[in-house]
Formats: structure tokens, C-alpha cells, sequence
């Protein structure tokens, strides 16, 4: 558990001079806006989706928004049942492509104590699945209770955000803290 608490510091907040910098909150934060872009292009722009395991985390964000036509129950299921297919191909080998959040929930089975491994990127991992269902969250509420331009708006607000704080952190790495 202090492994995995120190690895969810790391990851939100890095300290001075740490191995990976100011780069795995910028990592999350550009996460979230995939969430966003993703509830905007699903729900606005014709049910488009790019991951499988992407489009279970997004619809069981939507499910909790309160989108009809989105089951909680069967997103979870899908995503449990992948993570347990994955934890026997963790015993297995471990090598399985895939795309990025999917490759993630991958990750976090294959490489859990479970399957024989450490675990020692569950944090990490798990913060980016939750960046992902709450930016795909955000983006469902906007565009169901205020407006259907909101979840860009605020991607693009996260992505200014982001840019700035990169370009600082670049220019001075040793001294540019979030």
C-alpha cells in the first residue's frame, strides 16, 4: 500500500527533481481532455469511438451522468471481464498490443501480484483510467445540462494549461513546479 500511495504522489504531484519532472500531471491532465473529447465526439458527433476498452470506461462515465441508453452494470462487467482475460494472458506472457487505455487496464492486470508480478505502476495506471472517466464524466454533464461546446471549451482550457506549464518546466526544469 505505501508503494502504491508514493506512486500516486509521484504521479500528481512529482516532487523537485524527480525522475519523470513535471511531465506524468501534465500526462494526466491531457488524459482528462481525452475523456472530454470523447463524450463530445460520441454523444454530438455520431456515436464515434476509437478503443474498445476507451468506450467502456467513457460509457460507464456516461451511465453516471445519467445518458440514456448506457448500462453502469455492463460497462463495469465488460471492463472486469477484459481485466481478468488480461490477467490470464499476464501469466501467461507479457506482451499484448492493444490500444492506450486498454493497453492500461492490460497493464494493471497483467502486471498485479495476481499474475506474478510487483505492481508497481498500478497507481499510475489507475490515475490514468480515472482521468479518463472523469473528463469523459465532465464532458457528458456539460453537454447534457449546459451546453454541447463545453467539453471543448474546457479541453482547450486544460490544453492552454498544459502548453504553459510544459514550455516553462523546459525552459527550467529545476525550478518550474506545478
Amino acid at each position: 500500500m505505501t508503494t502504491f500511495l508514493a506512486g500516486a504522489r509521484e504521479t500528481v504531484a512529482p516532487r523537485r527533481g524527480g525522475r519523470d519532472g513535471q511531465l506524468p500531471p501534465l500526462l494526466v491532465a491531457l488524459t482528462a481532455v481525452t475523456g472530454l473529447v470523447d463524450a463530445f465526439s460520441y454523444l454530438v458527433l455520431g456515436h464515434v469511438f476509437v478503443a474498445n476498452q476507451t468506450g467502456n470506461v467513457v460509457f460507464f462515465a456516461f451511465a453516471l451522468a445519467g445518458v440514456g441508453g448506457f448500462s453502469a452494470t455492463a460497462s463495469v462487467a465488460a471492463i472486469g471481464c477484459f481485466a481478468v482475460g488480461a490477467l490470464v494472458a499476464g501469466r501467461l506472457g507479457r506482451s499484448l498490443a492493444t490500444t492506450v487505455l486498454t493497453l492500461t487496464i492490460t497493464g494493471m492486470a497483467a502486471d498485479s501480484p495476481l499474475a506474478g508480478a510487483t505492481g508497481t505502476h498500478l497507481a499510475r495506471r489507475l490515475i490514468s483510467v480515472a482521468a479518463m472517466f472523469l473528463g469523459a464524466l465532465a464532458g457528458a454533464l456539460l453537454v447534457l445540462h449546459v451546453h454541447i461546446v463545453y467539453p471543448l471549451v474546457r479541453a482547450l482550457v486544460i490544453l492552454a494549461a498544459v502548453a504553459i506549464i510544459a514550455v516553462a518546466w523546459a525552459r527550467n526544469p529545476r525550478t518550474t513546479a506545478l
